[in-house]
This record gives structure tokens, C-alpha cells and sequence, in this order.
């Protein structure tokens, strides 16, 4: 999964709404599921919305988030979720190898009591039982008794997700700004939940179109234009009438003048994803904005303060 960019299509209201019907739908038919994948149970619907809850808790660009127990809380559901994935591989090590102790324990079970709850100890964790568990001749055994493939790819999703989740919450301690990169690495993981939801219920409702409809990955609307509104404003946040903008690496769009509160808007599908902005105000200094991160299908708000 690529972080850096997005990996949908609609927009983050639409991708959080989209995913909150899901969620609510895989309560619905969580037995259903949990037949046929065993990982898919209740923890992971519980780490699903704790995951929509941090995308919604999540401010544009440049806040830091209001209350820091939504991240504290998103880490341990996920840590409790990696709890629950080394249950189930335990429980297929053992009927793999019955009667076998060291083949048994060899996917780190001596060292999970005394991770107890600690995100970073979990993150190392899951690598090494990955490793194991994907690693031959432990695979193919284990596959032989019902584990699957799938199940070994989740113990490096759900390290991805502590991972990350560790990294939000310490920018939070350490009172650092969340950038928009952030936001789109934290809607990202959620969105890839969405994914392997939507691939489970390929096979749990196979020739079920209605219950198909139920878990499509985004709603059928058609993408919205971007949007670019750009104000101008002097070091106290007064608005800056008059004032011209360009843009610099989007000639196709004409200069504008910033109307009484500050502010100019370019509209279209051509803008570039980095944009580049000049603002000019009679007595004050000339600005250039370089590398500001635009996200397409969206309303994007970028304030510029400019000098006498």
C-alpha cells in the first residue's frame, strides 16, 4: 500500500462515509464472516472503526488533534487486535504440530506474554512471526490445517497500522504539526480495511449481488472538480483585499484578485497535486508558496501571509 498518495478515488467525506456503512454492515453479518475468515471477528471490527474514528478526529493540514485519547485508544485496539491474530496462529501451530513443542513454539509464542500490551514490543513481534509463518516449511503446514495465506499477510497489516498509529500519537506528545501527508497516510489505512472487507465478501456472499452491493468499496458518484481557495492576510490574520495571485506551475489558470476577505478560487481537473503560488499586495513583500500538497476532488484552503 503506497502512504503517500491516495489509494481512492471519492472524496474523504464520501471514502468515511462509505466505510462507516460498511462497518455497520459487517456487524450485521459478523458470524457470517468469522465461518469463513476467522480473523475477520469482533476485535476487527472494533480496530476497523477505531480506525474511521482517527480519520475523523484527523484536522485539515496544518492542527493537532483536539483530544489525544482517540489516538491512545486507536493503538490499543490495535495491539489488542494483534493479541487476537497470534490466538488464532497458536491455535493452528498447535494442531499443526500436537505432538511437536519446539515446532509448536517457534513462531515467538515464549516471547507474546511479555509483550503485554506494549505497541513497540508488538510492532517487532508481528515481524518476526511473520517471518516464521510465511517462511517454508512452517507455511505450507500450517496452510494444510486451515490457516491461510491471508491470515499471515494480516500480521504485517495490522504492524503497518501500529506503526503508524505509534508515530501519530508521539507527534501528538511532542506537540509537532500533523501535515497533510498525515492525513492521507491515516485515510489510507482505513481505506485498505474497506479492501479486504470488500475481497472477504467476494467469497462469503459469492452469487449474492444484493449482499455484494452491501460491501462495494465506493459509492457510484461520479469524482467532484478540485478546488483551490487560496487568502491572503497579514501576520495578525487580517484579510487581505486586492491582493494578486498566480499560479505559477498552472498557466492555464489566470491571475486573480483577492476579493474583501482575502480570498481567490481556482476551480478545474488540471491542478497540479504539488502547486506552486505567487501573491502580490501593494505594500507588502511578493510571496512565493512552493510544493503546497493539493488533494484532488477536494476543497483545498491555503492561507498565505505576506510581509510590509
Amino acid at each position: 500500500m503506497n502512504l503517500d498518495a491516495r489509494i481512492y478515488s471519492t472524496s474523504d467525506a464520501e471514502m468515511h462515509t462509505a466505510m462507516q456503512t460498511m462497518i455497520d454492515n459487517l456487524g450485521l453479518d459478523l458470524a457470517a464472516f468469522t465461518a469463513v475468515f476467522s480473523w475477520v471477528n469482533g476485535a476487527y471490527k472494533i480496530s476497523m472503526q477505531a480506525d474511521l474514528d482517527t480519520c475523523l478526529a484527523y484536522p485539515l493540514d496544518t492542527g493537532i488533534l483536539d483530544d489525544q485519547r482517540v489516538l491512545t485508544s486507536d493503538v490499543n485496539t490495535s495491539v489488542v487486535e494483534g493479541e487476537d491474530a497470534f490466538s488464532i496462529l497458536n491455535i493452528f501451530a498447535e494442531l499443526t504440530y500436537p505432538t511437536d513443542k519446539m515446532r509448536q513454539r517457534v513462531f515467538g509464542q515464549d516471547h507474546w506474554q511479555a509483550i503485554n500490551g506494549n505497541a513497540a514490543d508488538m510492532v517487532d513481534q508481528l515481524m518476526n512471526t511473520h517471518s516464521k509463518a510465511n517462511a517454508a516449511p512452517y507455511k505450507a503446514a500450517l496452510i494444510a490445517k486451515g490457516y491461510t495465506q491471508t491470515e499471515i499477510d494480516n500480521l504485517l497489516t495490522i504492524r503497518t497500522n501500529i506503526r503508524l498509529k505509534l508515530t501519530l500519537q508521539r507527534d501528538f506528545e511532542s506537540q509537532r504539526p500533523i501535515t497533510t501527508q498525515g492525513r492521507i497516510q491515516v485515510n489510507n489505512t482505513a481505506y485498505a480495511r474497506m479492501e479486504m472487507i470488500h475481497t472477504c465478501a467476494q467469497v462469503v456472499f459469492a452469487g449474492n449481488p444484493a449482499k455484494l452491493n452491501q460491501y462495494r468499496l465506493t459509492p457510484n458518484t461520479s469524482p467532484a472538480a478540485t478546488v483551490v481557495r487560496v487568502r491572503l492576510t497579514d501576520s495578525l490574520g487580517n484579510p487581505l483585499g486586492g491582493g494578486t495571485v498566480s499560479l505559477l506551475n498552472a498557466p492555464q489558470f489566470a491571475p486573480q484578485i483577492t476579493d474583501a476577505q482575502g480570498y481567490v478560487t481556482f476551480t478545474g481537473s488540471s491542478i497540479p497535486a504539488s502547486l506552486d503560488i505567487h501573491a502580490d499586495m501593494p505594500g507588502f513583500q511578493p510571496l512565493d508558496s512552493m510544493d503546497n500538497t493539493i488533494l484532488h476532488n477536494e476543497v483545498n484552503e491555503i492561507v498565505l501571509v505576506l510581509i510590509p
